[in-house]
């Protein structure tokens, strides 16, 4: 669907077979938690809940060595459930050892950044244990972002560096996460301008103060169909230039789309492989009418090689009505997309 404020635009696969045809050898080269403002309290209630509860010697062990309570697992961090526990997840390196810990021997320290006005699942204290060598190996307790992450996340992420797959993950063309992918998309597509808008505040605001926003990663974006919402995860402090292009690379999670048109694994049907499409095409017009809505411009002269997957893409293609490049950029200048 295209917004009408934004110049028509059509996008029909029946009606366009130039176009169509162009784009069958167009191919990408590779593929390779409820949403609530956050209050500032004088004191952070995390600190309180670890210093007066017995969680950390009595539950957190249980939890950190059931892989049930795993629910997402990045580049370099784990993230785990806590049960029963709205308010809070638990972090920790992909390289965290509970053999290595002497459960007796910890601090807490307060992390909360209390000029954060909106929950991006952010580190709310550390827990810090010593091991008989004095070596220290930390525990995040995070806010809890609820909702579910966006698609699959790439393959390096999940996998070692020999190429085998992680524990519990699985097969990445299989049909568990080609259903994740479809399924998150079309939550995506369905969202209204609005939460887009929401996003890109959000983004600026921890910008700001210097978060930074892993791209690399679609994991790191959370929907909620009830709220009709998009939230942030995993944010470190990293200050950097806030690439409105990558976000969109983010959200289009189009890093997964050739794995999930493919011919290997589980097979998708061809109206299944319309229907991502379709939903591709729908989220980069909201999120490009969110922009426009804000005054945003993505920096043609800035873009990184993860947006230009994008920019090559089908989707992309079908939503500027061209496979030539020129065209493609003008069309996004006439919009005023574009700087």
């Amino acid at each position: 669907m295209i917004i009408n404020s934004i110049s028509p635009i059509n996008y029909s696969f029946k009606a366009n077979k130039k176009l169509n045809e162009a784009l069958t050898n167009s191919v990408i080269q590779s593929d390779t938690f409820e949403r609530t403002e956050y209050k500032v309290q004088a004191e952070n209630p995390a600190i309180n809940w670890l210093e007066n509860s017995n969680f950390i010697k009595q539950e957190l062990c249980k939890i950190l060595s059931d892989s049930n309570n795993k629910i997402g697992q990045g580049f370099h961090h784990c993230v785990y459930s806590i049960p029963g526990n709205e308010d809070y997840v638990l972090r920790t390196s992909n390289h965290f050892d509970l053999n290595k810990i002497d459960i007796n021997k910890y601090k807490i320290k307060d992390t909360l950044d209390k000029n954060l006005k909106v929950n991006i699942g952010q580190e709310a204290a550390q827990i810090i244990f010593l091991d008989n060598n004095g070596n220290e190996s930390l525990v995040s307790l995070l806010r809890k972002q609820h909702g579910k992450p966006v698609g699959v996340p790439p393959f390096e992420a999940i996998s070692y560096e020999s190429g085998q797959l992680k524990e519990g993950e699985a097969e990445y063309d299989s049909k568990i996460n080609k259903d994740k992918y479809a399924a998150s998309i079309k939550a995506l597509a369905n969202m209204p301008v609005s939460a887009y808008e929401k996003l890109l505040d959000d983004l600026k605001h921890t910008n700001e103060l210097g978060y930074y926003f892993d791209y690399l990663n679609s994991n790191n974006l959370m929907y909620d169909e009830n709220s009709k919402t998009i939230g942030l995860i995993d944010m470190d402090k990293n200050s950097g230039y806030l690439n409105y292009g990558n976000v969109l690379y983010a959200l289009s999670n189009i890093n997964y789309n050739t794995t999930y048109s493919g011919n290997f694994g589980y097979k998708v049907t061809d109206d299944e492989k319309y229907q991502a499409i379709e939903n591709t095409i729908t989220i980069i017009d909201r999120y490009m009418q969110a922009m426009k809505n804000k005054g945003l411009k993505i920096d043609k002269d800035s873009c990184t090689y993860e947006f230009m997957k994008l920019f090559l893409s089908v989707p992309f293609c079908f939503y500027c009505n061209s496979t030539d490049d020129n065209k493609k950029w003008q069309k996004l200048q006439e919009m005023g997309i574009v700087e």
